[in-house]
C-alpha cells in the first residue's frame, strides 16, 4: 500500500468546550494512510472509546507526515 506513515497526538475533548485539552499528557500515535482523515480514523479505532465516557471524544493533531514506499 502506498500511502504515509502519520505521527499523531491524541487528547480527550468534551462536546460542550468547558475543558482546555491537555496537550502535554497527549497519547502519541503513528498510522499508516492514505490520507489525514483516513490516518484519523484508524486512530480513533486503535484507541477505542475516550476513556472519560460519555460526551468526550479523541482530538487529534498531526505532528509528522512521511510518504511510504
Amino acid at each position: 500500500m502506498n500511502g504515509f506513515d502519520f505521527q499523531l497526538r491524541a487528547v480527550e475533548h468534551d462536546r460542550e468546550g468547558y475543558y482546555y485539552p491537555r496537550w502535554d499528557r497527549a497519547t502519541p500515535i503513528t498510522v499508516r494512510a492514505k490520507t489525514q482523515q483516513e490516518a484519523i480514523i484508524q486512530a480513533a479505532a486503535a484507541l477505542g472509546p475516550c476513556p472519560r465516557g460519555r460526551g468526550w471524544y479523541w482530538g487529534f493533531k498531526v505532528d509528522k507526515i512521511e510518504a511510504v514506499s
